[in-house]
């Protein structure tokens, strides 16, 4: 009895993991929302960057905080309420990175679309959104020295509140909302 208990006990962990990371993962279907995000404006701007790189990109160091906005209009007569809105800090490509700043380890390989170490996702619930009306929501994250140098990116999720399937909630979903870069400390 106890084998069977620690088996169901794997399978239900094995479907929560699954379940979880498809929501992160690039080829989410989410639900029939493409009339409601013609109307959407959604952009992420960086702020107070200690640099812009070469092309125009915010610089933020690692082991220093990266400061954002997601800006958020809607250009319909429509309000949108029971939002949760989501952004997470990701590795923009993927790569292996010699930390000689954080050797623990020194050598670490990542994949693009990989959350970034630390505490890099924050999400804002139950936002209202007005017709016509633009909202600022502020956002930080503190870059830890685990983190590898290099592009990164904001990915952005924005849902409504379902009773049906999580992934039919999502109405917009888009990896590559903005970019950064953070070089090595």
């Amino acid at each position: 009895m106890e084998k069977r208990r620690k088996l169901l006990l794997i399978a239900l962990l094995a479907m929560a993991t699954i379940m979880t990371s498809s929501l992160l993962a690039e080829d989410v279907h989410y639900g029939e929302h493409k009339g409601e995000l013609k109307d959407l404006n959604i952009k992420v701007v960086y702020t107070n960057p200690y640099f812009h790189t070469p092309e125009g990109l915010a610089g933020y160091y690692i082991g220093m905080p990266m400061t954002y906005e997601v800006r958020v209009a809607n250009n319909s007569p429509r309000t949108y309420q029971h939002l949760d809105i989501t952004a997470i800090q990701e590795y923009y490509e993927s790569g292996t990175c010699d930390r000689s700043w954080y050797p623990y380890p020194r050598s670490v390989t990542y994949r693009k679309g990989e959350p970034l170490p630390g505490d890099s996702t924050q999400v804002w619930r139950d936002i209202s959104l007005g017709a016509n009306e633009r909202i600022t929501l502020l956002g930080r994250y503190n870059v830890p020295l685990a983190t590898c140098d290099g592009l990164d990116q904001t990915h952005v999720i924005i849902q409504h509140t379902n009773r049906g399937r999580v992934e039919a909630s999502i109405m917009y979903y888009e990896p590559e909302c903005g970019v950064f870069c953070p070089p090595p400390k």
